[in-house]
């Protein structure tokens, strides 16, 4: 009797083990609601909620997405993927179009599921945005000062030379051939002339003391 009572317990807590996870699954419901909320990038965004308690679907889902513009353009199915980091977010590889899009997402798994709704993927001007220029100052230079020179002559020409001391020059405006200064030469015989007169003052001089020193 004790060993029939051992095996209708082990029976029942088996039976037990095996419902809880059934259970567990069943808690959220079998339906799914998905709700459009945007686009980013061209990318088509859900969000996927239990339809019973409204707790996001964190399992993994299998749905797709269809997209229908105003001219009558249709794209899709396309899969949906999760956003990582975002529980419950879907959305999917390929890009919409620019336009004006009506868009069904629809699942299978872990439930069925569907929603509807309008975006608008604006257009994306492929070109970078230029950055203004700044002005540039317009502040005038202080002037540089440079190092005053003498007056010029009618050739142009400066007249002071390299060390700032004036130089001769011709009426040209050249500086003036050796030729036009005295030479070493004529000064040599300007000074003997000089000394050959005094010479010849002194003689004068003593010849006549002598003359009139005598009686």
């Amino acid at each position: 009797m004790p060993h029939r009572s051992s095996v209708v317990a082990c029976t029942a807590l088996a039976g037990l083990f095996a419902l809880g996870p059934a259970a567990t699954a069943y808690a959220h419901g079998d339906t799914i609601r998905l709700t459009v909320t945007g686009v980013a990038a061209g990318h088509p965004q859900f969000t996927a909620a239990w339809e019973n308690d409204n707790d996001p679907v964190d399992e993994r889902i299998a749905g797709t997405l269809s997209a229908t513009a105003v001219d009558g353009t249709a794209v899709g199915p396309w899969r949906l993927v999760p956003v990582p980091g975002h529980p419950g977010a879907l959305t999917t590889n390929e890009v919409l179009p620019p336009g004006h899009w009506t868009i069904t997402a629809e699942t299978a798994f872990p439930g069925l599921g569907r929603g509807e709704g309008v975006v608008d993927v604006p257009v994306v001007d492929p070109r970078p945005a230029t950055t203004p220029s700044v002005a540039t100052s317009t502040a005038a230079t202080p002037p540089v000062a440079t190092p005053p020179v003498g007056p010029t002559v009618p050739g142009g020409s400066p007249t002071s030379g390299p060390s700032g001391q004036p130089t001769d020059q011709s009426p040209n405006g050249s500086p003036k051939a050796a030729s036009d200064h005295p030479s070493g030469w004529t000064r040599t015989f300007a000074a003997l002339g000089v000394a050959a007169v005094s010479v010849a003052a002194i003689a004068a001089g003593v010849w006549f003391l002598r003359r009139s020193a005598r009686p």
